[in-house]
């Protein structure tokens, strides 16, 4: 059976996801959108867990009553989209998704940001703009109600961020035009980011919550049977063009080790040619006192790895392998949903 991200959070049981899939029948829902229609899960608890989780923000309320009329429906017409997925807005070339939850994959030739929203939101919006998916439904559903979907929801404020995923996204009402509405983002950046820095800059947005423990940490992704630097703090002093040090796993190593097994490694450093190889490469031929290394695991296969360094004895142990972890899911969550979660 399908094991979901936010069945454990709340605590729901195999024997409730079974039947609940059975008295969802053929709807084209997912079992999610449907769970909140149904309020079997809490909307707000829901938007404010998913939040933490994905490290996204939440689309005001209000956007979907004023601004949103105002948005192009010709941006429907080159995506995969769907009730809980769509465009709802863009900022020069970068077109805003409003979801329930991050796509598992999703390839577009285009620029974009996840922003999530409340389902009781998106699903009148679609209606709205896809009468035709209203009225194929309407047949088995025809008494549903929408009129709870613009009551009101004291949503969860957004993080403080100085990250453009971490930033409030506020759009404000539009003045007098026929184009895509004004939008308010605190701050971005005057010079478009691309999709891969912007992933970058979430990454080393999430990789603060394990700073406070180690001296160094670095995130690699997993291909062709190396890893390859893909994110590392300041203090890391590569030799070189850092996408040229690759670290093979076919040898003896503590990346090889974390890498077949599928599991951490958290300890001492034993000496070895691959081991002693990284270190000269990085810090400056000093091996340190501990290494702590996460697999970031999709399908069974690593397609990252998360490396912390500390060059002194390690201090709560078992928490920081717990953040670590906690740091690991949540970059997979992120690689994932940005198209970069292929597993070699």
């Amino acid at each position: 059976m399908k094991k979901y991200p936010w069945q454990e959070p709340f605590q729901i049981s195999e024997a409730q996801i079974s039947q609940w899939e059975t008295e969802m029948g053929s709807s084209s829902d997912s079992l999610l959108c449907w769970c909140l229609e149904k309020q079997k899960i809490p909307e707000h608890a829901y938007l404010k867990w998913a939040q933490a989780l994905y490290g996204l923000p939440i689309l005001k309320e209000d956007y979907f009553g004023s601004a949103l009329g105002k948005v192009r429906f010709d941006l429907d017409s080159h995506g995969p989209w769907k009730a809980h997925l769509f465009p709802v807005g863009q900022w020069e070339e970068v077109l805003f998704l409003a979801c329930v939850e991050p796509p598992t994959e999703l390839k577009i030739n285009k620029d974009y940001q996840l922003v999530l929203a409340a389902w009781s939101h998106l699903r009148p919006c679609w209606e709205q703009r896809h009468p035709d998916t209203r009225k194929e439904e309407s047949v088995s559903t025809s008494k549903r109600a929408v009129s709870h979907a613009f009551k009101e929801l004291d949503l969860p404020p957004v993080p403080e961020s100085s990250h453009l995923k971490l930033e409030t996204f506020e759009v404000e009402k539009p003045e007098e035009r026929t184009l895509a509405v004004e939008t308010t983002l605190t701050p971005l950046p005057k010079n478009k980011l691309s999709h891969y820095e912007r992933t970058l800059l979430d990454i080393d947005q999430v990789l603060n919550s394990i700073r406070v423990y180690f001296d160094k940490v670095i995130v690699f992704r997993f291909k062709s049977s190396s890893l390859f630097p893909m994110k590392w703090d300041d203090s890391w002093k590569p030799l070189g063009d850092p996408s040229s040090l690759r670290v093979k796993v076919d040898s003896p190593s503590i990346f090889r080790t974390c890498v077949t097994s599928l599991h951490p490694y958290h300890g001492r450093i034993v000496p070895n040619a691959v081991n002693t190889q990284f270190f000269n490469n990085w810090n400056g031929s000093q091996i340190p006192v501990h290494a702590t290394l996460v697999p970031v695991i999709k399908e069974k296969k690593v397609i990252a790895l998360v490396m912390g360094i500390k060059h002194t004895a390690m201090d709560h142990s078992e928490r920081v392998l717990r953040d670590s972890e906690e740091v690991a899911r949540k970059i997979g969550h992120l690689l994932v949903a940005n198209g970069l979660g292929e597993a070699a």
